[in-house]
């Protein structure tokens, strides 16, 4: 489920250039939670990949930070991230 820029853009109603908004940031830190998990469990030992799973750990928390402040501010498109991306 990767998403280019503008297909990101289009389906959150924002423009291109907008890549500051809270929604945009959470879908692509998504995208990026996705690509690094994937590496991990194509990994041989991934628990030796000290630096990939920090890195992952610090996505989902910023990931995490960003949706709660989007559920604070806008509850509406909250959910439609969320709905967007099947989250839970």
């Amino acid at each position: 489920m990767i998403h280019s820029r503008a297909e990101i853009c289009k389906a959150l109603d924002i423009s291109e250039v907008n890549t500051g908004d809270t929604a945009f940031q959470i879908v692509t830190l998504h995208g990026e939670v996705n690509r690094i998990s994937q590496h991990l469990q194509a990994a041989k030992n991934p628990k030796k990949d000290k630096s990939s799973l920090r890195g992952l750990r610090r996505k989902i928390n910023e990931r995490t930070t960003h949706m709660k402040y989007l559920t604070r501010t806008n509850p509406e498109r909250a959910k439609f991230v969320t709905k967007f991306l099947g989250m839970k």
